[in-house]
């Protein structure tokens, strides 16, 4: 397990489970009497897990299995990273590194089903989506990657569809004398100020969010004191 996200009313967990890079080769006969190499990877699922009224964990409900690579060396298989909750409670955006894509669920509470709402949506390839977090009030949600240092916008529905809005180079964008770069062992957290368009030239700062970089290139603590981050959201 990597992460994990509760649903509002604290009777469902959602985990995502990231695997590792480790592998087994097994020789396996096949119906001829032929052997041949087979490798097998961790199982790298998004569990639904019950909560227990005195808040233990319960039993696992449903189990979606992600599949899929990526071009790089550490994306031989999917690696589910990180499960959020959105502020209405009814979907939960979870960001597979192993494969490029962002996936939306929800949960089906008369079935104690996972749900995918849409077709995951792609990100650059090799970038590797880390985190997201939704916007408090409006309907954005914000992705980083491991291996770049731009944030990316989207749009999403109720009904759990994502559209792609816009990309942001954080190290191009000026101090502007408030946000931060917090950094605890070998993790890098960016306080950002994002802000978003709500009619054509009119502005208005919206929320301060602090979203986690893992290794991001060329980025070390001294470097930038503040990143201010503009998301058009036409």
């Amino acid at each position: 397990p990597c992460n994990l996200a509760l649903d509002a009313g604290g009777n469902y967990m959602m985990v995502t489970g990231h695997g590792t890079r480790n592998y087994v080769t097994k020789l396996e006969k096949d119906a001829f009497g032929r052997y041949s190499p087979v490798v097998l990877m961790d199982d790298t699922p998004v569990m639904l897990l019950s909560m227990n009224p005195d808040g233990s964990v319960g039993s696992i409900l449903d189990v979606d299995k992600h599949t899929g690579s990526g071009p790089t060396g550490k994306q031989l298989t999917a690696r589910p990273h990180s499960a959020t909750r959105s502020p209405s409670g009814k979907l939960f955006a979870v960001c597979d590194k192993g494969n490029d894509h962002i996936y939306m669920y929800r949960i089906d509470r008369e079935k104690n089903k996972l749900v995918l709402c849409s077709e995951p949506a792609a990100v650059p390839p090799g970038t590797e989506p880390r985190y997201c977090v939704f916007h408090p009030t409006l309907p954005l949600l914000y992705l980083n990657t491991e291996n770049s240092t731009q944030l990316y916008a989207y749009r999403y529905t109720e009904d759990g569809q994502l559209s792609f809005l816009s990309t942001c180079e954080a190290l191009e964008v000026q101090p502007s004398g408030k946000g931060k770069v917090e950094q605890s062992g070998d993790r890098i957290h960016l306080r950002l100020i994002f802000q978003a368009d709500h009619a054509p030239g009119e502005k208005q700062r919206l929320c301060l969010i602090l979203i986690p970089l893992h290794d991001p290139p060329a980025v070390q603590p001294g470097q930038l004191s503040i990143f201010v981050i503009d998301s058009i959201a036409d």
